[in-house]
């Protein structure tokens, strides 16, 4: 729910009479890990990042430095905003983004289509591709019913197969040459 993240619009009123207004944290370690990190972060950047540029790179690393002073507060910002839209539409976010990278690891083959299923290198890729969008069912499902979810699964492969299958029809050289 969203009133587990943003607890200051959803003040309980018990027994319908008085408001109370608690706007403390609710998910402490999914929300406030992050700012924890970024403390560290700028730390560990501020006291020896400098050190490192002078002694590593001849003190030309000082625009890194500033650019990374201008940018943690702004994610910081953007996570203390958004923490709760991102963690509900990453499920989501995942499924989209490995439909999109194994759709230009497709088109990257000019060869063959077959050739995405030959080699190591592009073995791997395909399973990694698979592997995300599993993850990414998994983590919508939740696997909460598995003779339910288990099978889901199988919806895996569907874009690779689904791909494979109507290249043909799809390719531009057919659909620029079409005349009505």
């Amino acid at each position: 729910m969203v009133s587990d993240w943003y607890t200051m619009f959803s003040n309980p009123t018990p027994d319908y009479k008085h408001k109370i207004h608690c706007t403390q944290e609710a998910v402490y370690p999914l929300y406030s890990m992050v700012f924890i990190f970024f403390g560290y972060q700028w730390v560990l950047m501020v006291l020896f990042r400098p050190l490192l540029s002078v002694k590593l790179c001849k003190n030309q690393g000082r625009n890194s430095i500033y650019a990374a002073l201008y940018f943690l507060p702004i994610l910081v910002v953007i996570h203390a905003v958004f923490a709760g839209i991102i963690y509900y539409s990453f499920p989501f976010v995942v499924i989209v983004i490995s439909l999109i990278t194994s759709t230009i690891h497709f088109l990257k083959q000019q060869d063959s289509l077959w050739h995405i299923f030959r080699g190591k290198r592009n073995i791997i890729i395909l399973l990694l591709h698979w592997l995300i969008h599993a993850y990414g069912i998994i983590s919508f499902t939740e696997l909460q019913n598995l003779k339910v979810h288990l099978p889901l699964l199988i919806l895996v492969i569907v874009p690779s197969l689904f791909f494979v299958l109507t290249f043909k029809l799809s390719e531009p050289t057919r659909i620029l040459s079409f005349q009505p």
